[in-house]
């Protein structure tokens, strides 16, 4: 009888611990962050295009037909070196006509200079009269400027012959290839693109109207590259253009200092800017964009946690910008408060939490059991 009524004892506590137990629930552990003043909203990040400082488009100042062209793409070459020649058959007939033109040129002005030298003095004579001496006078005049035209002419085309060599202004490499050999080729069709193997490296950016005037000459931003993972390096901003030319957006320079070495003309960069505060307000917050969730209109929430009693307190906050992973918060946080950043959904006000990563792990003690005559008393 002894042994039923401590057996009895025993159930009803146990049961009288495990409905105390299942009312108190444990606190929910959460993700979270400390609200900050607004850094991220200084810096953008924008892509752009790695270039040489010296490059150019290399192309003949005549049309014709290319005769000679042995480089290609990765090419190097030296400063003055023919890269390139068009057929010169008809550039040499044409200077052998200009030549013929100034010999007969010269022979009429002999043959004008000696009748106007002759008429010269018969007028002194009274031998001629004023009209043939004007008329020989002319004739003297127009054959020294046809002989001023045929050198011209001899002149240019001597260039144009010159002109069928192209070469390089400098040392450097062959970056692109327009043309092929026997190709046909027009003035000012390009044939070859090359840099300067001594040039420095730069980056250019387009940059949007709204974020132009908040960046100065002669201040340091990283760059980084998709084809050197994890390789950043410091770009000095030399040149802001001071007109659009892409949409509204102004193209901006950047000099890589130092240049890496696999980086090449062509590639593609990301530049993250340092933009000063002009323009911007500079009492923003800024949290995660996972920390907020719209409410029934156009309102949006945060969940704040009370340092002292460790529950989350449901507010309203205004948010005036979102950029990428973060937004920027006009009003309704304060620098310092901490706020639940994942699985809003699942929070509620005055919850209980636990902050991840903080404090000494929970630990719950095992119930003690006295055991008597194979029975556990708790």
């Amino acid at each position: 009888m002894r042994s039923f009524a401590l057996a009895t004892f025993t159930l009803a506590t146990l049961l009288a611990c495990a409905e105390s137990s299942s009312e108190q629930t444990p606190p929910r552990p959460i993700y979270w962050t400390r609200v900050s003043f607004d850094d991220v909203g200084q810096k953008r990040a924008l892509p752009g295009v790695v270039k040489a400082d010296r490059q150019a488009t290399l192309s003949f100042e005549g049309g014709g037909r290319i005769a000679r062209l042995k480089l290609d793409v990765g090419d190097s070459f030296e400063q003055g070196e023919t890269l390139a020649v068009l057929d010169r058959s008809s550039y040499a007939l044409r200077l052998q006509q200009r030549r013929a033109d100034l010999r007969q040129t010269e022979a009429l002005l002999v043959e004008a200079r000696d009748d106007f030298e002759r008429h010269k003095t018969l007028i002194t004579q009274g031998a001629v009269t004023q009209a043939a001496f004007d008329r020989v006078k002319a004739e003297y005049d127009s054959s020294t400027a046809e002989k001023e035209l045929a050198l011209a002419s001899l002149d240019l085309a001597r260039d144009a012959l010159g002109d069928t060599l192209l070469r390089a202004p400098y040392s450097g490499t062959v970056t692109k290839r327009f043309a092929e050999p026997s190709q046909q080729t027009t003035a000012g069709e390009p044939v070859l693109e090359i840099h300067s193997t001594d040039s420095e490296i730069e980056v250019q950016v387009f940059v949007p109207e709204n974020l132009v005037e908040r960046l100065d000459v002669d201040t340091e931003h990283s760059v980084t590259f998709p084809a050197a993972p994890g390789r950043v390096t410091s770009g000095r901003l030399t040149r802001i253009g001071e007109q659009a030319t892409r949409g509204a957006a102004f193209p901006v320079t950047l000099t890589l200092e130092p240049p890496p070495r696999a980086i090449r003309p062509g590639m593609t960069a990301e530049v993250q800017f340092q933009l000063n505060r002009e323009g911007e307000a500079s009492n923003d917050l800024v949290i995660p964009a996972s920390a907020f969730i719209p409410g029934p209109s156009d309102d949006v929430f945060v969940f704040v946690v009370d340092e002292d009693t460790h529950t989350l307190e449901r507010r309203e906050i205004v948010v005036s910008r979102v950029y990428r992973d973060v937004a920027q918060v006009r009003s309704g946080l304060s620098e310092g408060e901490i706020i639940a950043t994942r699985g809003l959904s699942f929070l509620r006000s005055k919850q209980e939490v636990v902050l991840i990563g903080t404090g000494r792990r929970r630990y719950d003690p095992p119930v003690l059991v006295e055991v008597e005559a194979g029975r556990g008393v708790p």
